[in-house]
């Protein structure tokens, strides 16, 4: 899949393995690929990316339900960092980031909606590692 552009391989899932087109790279050019590790985050609160990146495996992509909501960040440098430390093939958010700067020069590929300075709460546990909806498109987790 790494050597495919991400157009024939939206075309031969007959068009429905593209996220919502407002979900975009923070850094031009950068691409993700690998198994995914999901986290459906509750509206506005970071409590259970900030769990999936403890449980997040080498490789794995992490995809973040957040609703689409980018009042909140999710996601930022302090996590970028960890997931990085952990080898984490990047990281996709159905919401907003921030700190933006920071997490490119951490080299992660990052993917959002939005980018706000507002951090989210951390105080509701949502779920991990099960079927999410990001950008429009059903995730499944690699489970095995």
């Amino acid at each position: 899949m790494r050597s495919l552009d991400a157009a024939s391989i939206n075309d031969a899932l007959r068009k429905r393995g593209s996220v919502d087109e407002s979900i975009k790279p923070i850094k031009q050019g950068d691409f993700v690929c690998g198994p995914a590790f999901t986290a459906k985050c509750c509206p506005g609160d970071m409590l259970t990316a900030l769990k999936a990146l403890d449980d997040i495996s080498e490789g794995e992509v992490l995809v973040i339900d957040g609703g689409g909501i980018t009042k909140f960040s999710l996601f930022g440098d302090l996590m970028a960092m960890q997931a990085k430390l952990k080898k984490v093939a990047g990281v996709v958010v159905d919401g907003a980031i921030r700190d933006v700067k920071s997490i490119r020069g951490e080299g992660l590929p990052v993917f959002c909606r939005g980018i706000v300075t507002k951090a989210g709460t951390a105080t509701r546990l949502g779920e991990i590692n099960v079927p999410i909806v990001c950008g429009g498109i059903i995730v499944n987790p690699e489970t095995g």
